[in-house]
């Protein structure tokens, strides 16, 4: 059999379990594919992700099929993970507000149940979307370089064609200091960032300090999206 290395994280128990059940058998209502044939190989103090390279062709055929069509079709992949992610959010928020202390094991481990199912079936969402922003940003790179022969001005689209819509928190972090906002008021917001599992703390202020020092306090202006689709007069489909 042959195997598909897809990514190497820092990853605990718990997200690496996730992330060998999320095209499992508990979401064969949801998910293009299932498969039990994933794994988590130790791979330098990280966790490398590993799927038969059969099914993730299959897989990826199914996806574009879905949600690359038309922007239509690709809205679909949105209102997917609005719907799963918010109920996950209402899951945890729920869960969140309870005194667990006075559960009994039965109600924690229904409780586990409830937990466990909706974070299966918003990261089984959160992997397709993974997997369609590479793809698309691969075919964004090929129309570029096709139509764009200057080596800097494709470097300048790419940069504008592949920059989300919506800042992620690191983004907005980057543009308060960027604007001339004192770091130290900005820690108590922002020092979670370093959390995305279990095994992370958050910045000590020290640490924030030091991460923020290689922000430049001058961002050059980019080229705009809407200028790069009327430039590059692109088909319907290149759209």
């Amino acid at each position: 059999m042959k195997w598909s290395r897809l990514w190497a994280r820092e990853y605990g128990v718990h997200y690496s379990e996730l992330c060998v059940r999320f095209l499992g058998d508990l979401v064969k209502d949801i998910s293009p594919i299932t498969t039990n044939d994933t794994a988590m190989v130790p791979e330098d103090g990280r966790e490398a992700y590993y799927i038969p390279a059969e099914d993730f062709d299959r897989f990826m055929g199914i996806i574009i099929k879905e949600y690359c069509k038309d922007f239509e079709s690709f809205k679909k992949l949105e209102q997917r993970m609005h719907k799963f992610g918010s109920a996950f959010l209402k899951t945890t928020e729920k869960i969140k507000a309870m005194d667990l202390r006075k559960k009994s094991n039965e109600e924690l481990a229904a409780l586990f149940d409830e937990y466990w199912m909706s974070i299966l079936r918003y990261n089984n969402t959160v992997f397709i979307t993974f997997n369609m922003s590479e793809h698309t940003a691969d075919r964004a790179n090929e129309i570029i370089i096709r139509r764009v022969k200057d080596r800097k001005k494709q470097e300048k689209i790419i940069q504008a064609v592949l920059t989300p819509s919506k800042k992620a928190s690191i983004m907005k972090l980057r543009d308060e200091i960027s604007k001339g906002k004192d770091p130290k008021t900005l820690y108590g917001d922002y020092r979670w960032m370093p959390c995305i599992d279990f095994l992370f703390s958050p910045w000590t202020k020290d640490q924030f300090l030091e991460a923020v020092k290689e922000f430049s306090k001058e961002e050059k202006k980019g080229i705009e999206l809407a200028d790069v689709m009327k430039e590059m007069k692109l088909t319907k489909k290149e759209e």
